[in-house]
Formats: structure tokens, sequence, C-alpha cells
């Protein structure tokens, strides 16, 4: 089923009198010096201003392990240094039509795989298929695919010999039409990783026809007994929040999380930073997108953004997509943005802090990959079986939206409702499973 991510909004706010969040700037850095950005350095380790890349792979001659053969994984399993590809170690996993696998095992890695667009006149752009192969301990994989800011995602998906996305066909959940659009497994029990050959063909609705285009993809290859998900929480300044108030938000979105079994929330690091656009941010504008490629210069993190509000109001909070970027900074879909000041009560004097915790797992929620419980009129729900679905027959005022009120017998109570308005902590054993399983749980 086609499912559709409640989006909009923007908003701005009064510079708060003090804060107990450290006064550090997040950027996107440039740790070799040599006047690229990380986010666009394909050897950000090593300095190469000239960031030539003679086999294409997407990795600078500078730090390839193997130059001369494209190798994206940069596999290594002796670990002489020497790529896999460029000498005769056998690289495990590999067959002829597959040639790269997948991260590294025990750990959590980011694989960049590049390939040429395509304009088809038809109004898009296409790329090739691209391969990879998933190994047998892959926990969790997300694919994000860089395709402009009107929208991108995956318009064919094969992994382990089962088809998840065909002609951009709602499979388990997938859909285009945001910027940086993916995919991740797993999203539901039936949708864990298998061994094998993984097949995908990006889309784009930009005219990028001959451009380059890239697809980053994360890996977690270990399992975990309690894993932890760390919180980037970047302040935007003008946005009033008391560090209280953010503690408060943590410790309810990890008694939310850790209800049915999902992930703990783990280290929270906390920056500042000085929006060129101010706090008062549109949902839909170039402005959010840019504000969501701030970078923390971290790994395996999910960055929440704090703004005083939307531009229009009426949202609590928006994510990346479902998913973002899982585990990936300096893109369009690359963090989570929630809004203080509509969760204000009292006149607007005191935040509620049980709703800004559960804003926060919510949109952490799809960040990760799930979906809302039931969407607003009730045709649509997620693909999690053990999540109940609100029917449309529960319209009870006849309005055309399903309030939480109304389902509240079904899934008002859920913390991926579609709306507030009630307290919604609950979490269903398969949407704790997806969480615990992400690439960025640690």
């Amino acid at each position: 089923m086609l499912l559709s991510l409640l989006l909009g909004g923007c908003l701005s706010y009064t510079v708060k009198p003090e804060t107990d969040v450290p006064d550090t700037d997040p950027v996107v850095g440039d740790a070799d010096g040599d006047g690229l950005t990380d986010d666009v350095d394909n050897c950000p380790g090593v300095a190469n201003a000239n960031q030539n890349d003679d086999d294409g792979d997407g990795v600078g001659n500078r730090c390839d392990n193997c130059p001369d053969v494209s190798n994206p994984n940069q596999n290594d399993d002796d670990g002489d240094g020497i790529g896999n590809r460029c000498e005769d170690v056998p690289d495990t996993d590999v067959d002829p039509g597959c040639p790269d696998t997948l991260g590294i095992p025990g750990a959590f890695a980011l694989d960049v795989l590049n390939f040429t667009w395509t304009w088809d006149p038809g109004g898009f752009s296409y790329g090739p298929s691209v391969f990879a192969r998933v190994p047998s301990d892959a926990v969790s994989v997300a694919i994000t695919v860089d395709g402009g800011p009107n929208g991108s995602g995956i318009g064919y998906f094969e992994s382990g010999g089962m088809v998840y996305v065909s002609n951009n066909t709602n499979v388990v959940g997938h859909y285009i039409g945001l910027p940086d659009g993916g995919f991740v497994l797993p999203v539901n029990t039936a949708s864990f990783p298998t061994a094998g050959c993984m097949e995908m063909v990006p889309i784009a609705l930009d005219n990028l026809g001959g451009q380059q285009g890239y697809a980053y993809v994360t890996t977690r290859r270990y399992t975990q007994s309690q894993p932890s998900i760390d919180l980037n929480v970047i302040t935007v300044t003008g946005t009033v929040v008391y560090q209280n108030e953010i503690d408060a938000a943590v410790a309810q979105m990890r008694a939310i999380y850790q209800s049915s079994g999902g992930p703990n929330i783990g280290t929270v690091n906390q920056f500042d930073y000085t929006n060129p656009g101010g706090a008062v941010i549109c949902s839909d504008c170039p402005d959010i997108y840019a504000l969501r490629r701030v970078g923390t210069n971290t790994t395996q993190t999910v960055n929440l953004i704090l703004v005083a509000d939307f531009a229009g109001g009426g949202l609590l909070g928006i994510a990346g997509g479902v998913p973002g970027a899982v585990g990936v900074e300096g893109l369009d879909s690359s963090a989570v943005v929630v809004a203080v000041d509509p969760h204000l009560t009292g006149g607007g004097q005191t935040l509620d802090t049980a709703l800004f915790g559960e804003t926060w797992a919510h949109e952490v929620g799809h960040q990760l990959g799930l979906f809302h419980t039931t969407e607003s009129t009730g045709q649509y729900h997620d693909v999690i079986a053990d999540t109940p679905e609100c029917p449309p027959s529960r319209d009870t005022n006849g309005d055309g939206q399903l309030s939480a009120n109304e389902c509240i017998n079904y899934d008002g109570a859920n913390f991926m409702f579609w709306q507030g308005g009630i307290a919604q902590g609950d979490v269903s054993p398969t949407q704790a499973s997806v969480l615990f399983n992400s690439p960025v749980a640690r």
C-alpha cells in the first residue's frame, strides 16, 4: 500500500536568555583541509583537491586501496592495505555478477555505490541496475539515493531473491516523493536481510541525465543484546528550550522505545547551530533541506534538530523520510526536525515534555523506517502485522479524518499513529524489532 508522510509548515522564535547546551556550531567539516567539505570529498581523510578517481568507484585515488579497479566497498580480507580486487585474495561472498560485498564484518559501515543517471523524456531520471552482495551476517541494510530536490527513490529493489519494489509499486512500504529517498531492511518480520545479490534501480524526478549519481548504503553486521541509539540534538539559535526539557524528552523517548523490547537511547550529544534562515523553518522549502545537511562529524547516530516552529504551524515535527538517510550525514534527508513551540501549553508558558518526547520517538521512528500505523482517512496502514488498524468507520464525527480518540480502541495510543492528542506510548513487538535492528542501533 502506498503510504504518505505528513509534511508541511515553518516557524521562528526569540533567543533564550541562557542555555545549558554546549556552544558548538555543527558544520560539515573539511577534515583533510583540501578545500572540499567532507560530505562531497571522495577522500575525506587525505588531502586531494583534484578529486582524481581513476577507477570511478567514488573513492579518491589517494585513499583507494585498489585505485585501478572499481571497488567501492574497499574490501581487504587479509588486511594488508591492498584491496581484494587488486590481489589474489578471494573476496568472500563474491561472484562475477555481484562483485562487491556490503559492509565490514562485526561493524557498522557506509558504502557508496556510484552510477550515471539517464534522463527519460517521460519526466524522470533513472540509473542502471546497481549490484552489491548482502553478506550472511547482515542484521540490517539501509539505502539512500541522492537524486535532487524534487524527489528520488528506488524503482526496483531485489535482495536475496525477493523482489521488494517493482516499477515503484509499493511492496513493503516504499514510495518516491522526498529528496534523497531510500529503503531499509527490515521494515517488518518478512523483510530481514538475506544473503545474496542485491539489485537496485535508482530513480529521480529531476533531469539528472549524464550526471554522477550516488547510493549510500549503511550496513550493520553484528548483533547486540541491548543496542542503543545515539542522538545528536542540534538546537537552532532562536529556539527557546532548556536542558531539563531536553532531558525529559530523552527519558520519554527511551521509555517508549524500551516498552516492548526496543533499543535504549544512548549517548546524547548536544550542539547549538545558527541557521542563516532563522528558527522559523519552511517544511517543504529548500531551507529545510539545507538544515538537514548540517553535520556533526559523527557516525551511526541520528541527528535531531530543534527549531522554534514550522512556518504556517500545524506540525510538531518532520522526519527526513520513511526512511530518511539512516546513519548518513550531509544529505537532504539526513535529520529529523522538531518544533518546540507547538508543544507549549498554559498560554505558551510550559512545555509539555511528555508530548515533546513522543514527537521525538515518532519522528525518529519515521527516520528509521516506520510508517504511520493508520493514515488520516483510515484507507492506508503500515506493513506491520501486529499493529492494530483503525478502520474508516471509526470517523464518528464525519470530518473525513480519524482522530486518536476515535481510534483509542485500535491504534490511537500507538506512538506511530498519524495524529497526536492523547498519550501515545504503545509500541508493538515488531515496531520495537525494526528499531532494535536498525543500522544505527549500536
